[in-house]
């Protein structure tokens, strides 16, 4: 059977993925299956793990042995905000009510996110007003959901809420719809409450609380009739009142009949109480978790006439443009990398080789000059003799220079050289010393000699100081050296 035939619904808890394939023209054929959620995947609705996530949703596929292009997915109430609003038409003008109720953001509709997505049901309308059930979802939450659904080839995906699949199920086309129904969907820490009114849900309240204790039948029947209250007083001006209460729990809960009963005989008694027991729909989910059976209510009553999806304004980018701007934009990256680096190397390259090529011909012509000119050597002895006698002074004054680097390295940071004078001929340094102390400076004197004193006659640029340096006190502290070197 082709997968046109099967409807497939997929609800998503913090704690667990539920999914029912419902095959109308072969029930056999009709499959479901679930996959628990370790704990911080996800967070009231929220993916924090999206790696994680995506590895549960194809193990649960994989359970189902079935891989569907088309989904209803319900969206978890406390991820929705609900609210009716009147729209004269007089304010619409020549825009849409989308476009309209993108302009009330932060005048008449508020949300707790950056970016929502709008979707909304015309509850009534005359010649001057519509009255319309208004949802609106963070867009990011759908986003991250659907890029979850893409990577797992679905194409198209459907939105509901448990609200609006409660109301179904419980209404028949040929009878009255039901009128001022409350839904409250029961989670470990939180409480969603939804308010049905002529099949539409015209209001929603999410809060957080603390449902596992021991008091959890009281916190939902103080909410209940907290809920009842404004709808009756508030929203109708005291009019209507809620009639029905129907509760979804899902919630990790062992004690959800002992809630049961206590609600039935004790608690809320001023109200027609319906329990979703989808065992007495299908035996075969008995003992199944909450998600497969909001699955697959989902899934059966999809086809009926009075049922409808949410349209969020979603638009999801084009899986061909998107492949399309990628070869775009690796195009443009290639011709940049081009641009920015092949092109200035083969540029330097070139003035690197035409330089190259000017220096060979500029040492060809100095080699040529060089062949051309005549080695004249007519010097006379008196410009020969004065040449040797300079070379000679010129290595003098550089040896010189050499043996006053060598004790200034010496002296360290504790002695200081000060009045430098030589004499050529007598081969002879004169300089003054200067420390803090007298002992510092007969040691330095001490080891001028051992470090370049001459030994056993052999001299060499190492050791140059023929004799033991003569030293005598100018003041305290300063002390004239003589130096005699080979």
């Amino acid at each position: 059977m082709s997968k046109k035939d099967y409807t497939t619904s997929v609800f998503i808890t913090d704690n667990n993925i539920g999914v029912y394939t419902h095959n109308e023209k072969n029930e056999k054929k009709t499959k479901f299956a679930d996959e628990a959620l370790p704990l911080g995947v996800i967070e009231y609705g929220y993916i924090k793990e999206p790696r994680k996530f995506l590895t549960h949703i194809k193990k649960v596929f994989k359970k189902l042995n079935f891989k569907p292009s088309r989904i209803n997915w319900i969206i978890q109430d406390q991820n929705i905000l609900i609210r009716e609003l009147n729209v004269k038409k007089s304010s619409l003008k020549d825009n849409d009510i989308l476009s309209y109720l993108e302009s009330q953001v932060n005048i008449t509709l508020f949300f707790p996110f950056g970016e929502a997505t709008f979707a909304y049901k015309v509850k009534s309308e005359d010649e001057e007003e519509i009255v319309l059930s208004v949802f609106i979802a963070d867009k990011n939450l759908i986003d991250d959901y659907l890029d979850i659904f893409d990577t797992v080839k679905i194409k198209i995906t459907d939105f509901n809420i448990i609200s609006s699949v409660i109301s179904t199920l419980y209404s028949d086309k040929n009878t009255d719809p039901l009128e001022n129904s409350m839904v409250v969907t029961i989670y470990d820490n939180n409480l969603t409450i939804n308010i049905i009114e002529s099949k539409f849900t015209i209001f929603g309240m999410n809060d957080e609380c603390d449902l596992s204790s021991s008091n959890a039948t009281s916190i939902i029947e103080e909410y209940v009739e907290r809920i009842a209250n404004y709808y009756q007083f508030n929203l109708r001006k005291g009019k209507q009142s809620i009639n029905n209460v129907f509760f979804v729990d899902l919630s990790e809960s062992t004690d959800k009949l002992a809630r049961i009963k206590k609600f039935e005989k004790e608690n809320l008694l001023n109200y027609n109480l319906v329990f979703l027991k989808v065992e007495d729909l299908n035996s075969q989910l008995t003992d199944s978790p909450a998600t497969v059976d909001i699955s697959y209510i989902t899934s059966i009553i999809s086809k009926k006439e009075c049922f409808s999806d949410l349209d969020f304004n979603i638009i999801r980018p084009n899986k061909t443009i998107v492949h399309l701007n990628y070869i775009m934009l690796f195009s443009i990256s290639l011709i940049m990398i081009i641009s920015l680096i092949y092109i200035p190397y083969v540029n330097l390259n070139d003035q690197i080789l035409e330089q190259q090529a000017i220096n060979n011909g500029l040492i060809i012509q100095g080699n040529m000059l060089e062949q051309s000119v005549e080695n004249n050597n007519t010097f006379s002895s008196y410009e020969k003799n004065y040449n040797q006698v300079f070379t000679y002074l010129n290595l003098q004054s550089e040896k010189e220079t050499e043996y006053i680097m060598d004790l200034i390295d010496l002296a360290g940071t504790e002695i200081t050289l000060t009045k430098f004078t030589f004499s050529s001929q007598d081969k002879k340094i004169e300089l003054s010393i200067s420390g803090d102390s007298q002992t510092l400076l007969y040691e330095y004197v001490i080891s001028v000699y051992e470090e370049f004193g001459v030994l056993n006659g052999v001299t060499n640029s190492d050791k140059w100081i023929v004799s033991y340096p003569a030293a005598t006190f100018t003041s305290e502290f300063t002390m004239r050296v003589v130096i005699y070197y080979a």
